[in-house]
């Protein structure tokens, strides 16, 4: 990764934040402790008693695992989460023996074997724990200015976690936050699933026809539309956005989907 001269080798987070703040502005960014710990991000810039000066932005850097409950950060009009704070999984496995008080010998052991178990009960504890500090370090910022009316300051979140299993639960964890993708025209070249839900939460569309979501992300309804209408990713982002899908009847007419217009920004 290339060097930043004032955010030593993290380059590509130093430019995240500049890029999405403005001068003057305070910022929170929550990355992995080893980046803090190896100081490839400044590491004593704690409070913002003493903010890290990135391009005439007052910056705190934390580390996952670090700061639930405090209010030193709540002038951050912006926090960026980089990453996610995954444990390991044999912490996750005692945790969930430990709450049914089942002894961790062979037999208990033994649902948890596979690299990628799909142990019902293991991925809800990993995905708590997950969702758990997004919501926790997220709320560090300006959404901890309360007022007399109880109504809490604005506040931006950036996050750069797992798309799949934030907009699965993006709704329990920011009720009515408004959803805006950056870096779009990247997500949209990369093809798949992702591209499809990003641009159905395009603010300004109305229509996308089977042929603009070809030449967009370089899918084919033509040959995939019954797999991706099903999928559930596909299916939150429709309901979230007032999509339906209409199927055409011939080359002058194709298929395509619908916005509700009190849906489009």
């Amino acid at each position: 990764m290339p060097k930043c001269e004032t955010c030593g080798n993290d380059y590509d987070k130093a430019f995240q934040v500049t890029e999405n703040t403005k001068q003057g502005e305070k910022v929170l960014a929550v990355v992995h402790k080893g980046l803090l710990d190896h100081e490839y991000l400044p590491n004593d810039h704690w409070d913002f008693d003493t903010p890290f000066d990135l391009e005439s932005r007052q910056v705190c850097f934390i580390n996952w695992g670090y700061g639930i409950g405090s209010n030193r950060w709540k002038d951050a009009s912006a926090v960026f989460l980089f990453g996610e704070f995954h444990i390991p999984k044999r912490a996750t496995i005692g945790t969930l023996l430990g709450l049914k008080q089942q002894t961790a010998n062979v037999h208990a052991l033994s649902a948890f074997q596979s690299p990628n178990s799909k142990n019902t009960e293991l991925l809800a504890l990993k995905e708590g724990h997950l969702c758990r500090w997004e919501k926790q370090l997220a709320m560090r910022g300006n959404a901890r200015s309360i007022d007399g009316n109880g109504v809490c300051g604005v506040q931006r979140l950036y996050v750069t976690g797992e798309f799949n299993r934030f907009i699965r639960h993006k709704d329990q964890l920011f009720p009515g936050a408004k959803l805006v993708f950056t870096e779009q025209k990247e997500h949209l070249s990369e093809g798949g699933v992702d591209a499809l839900v990003c641009l159905l939460y395009q603010g300004n569309n109305i229509e996308i026809t089977t042929v603009d979501l070809r030449n967009s992300t370089g899918i084919s309804f033509q040959k995939n539309k019954k797999r991706y209408l099903s999928m559930p990713i596909v299916q939150k982002a429709m309901e979230d956005n007032g999509w339906t899908f209409v199927s055409g009847n011939g080359r002058g007419n194709p298929s395509r989907f619908v916005r509700e217009m009190s849906k489009a920004a």
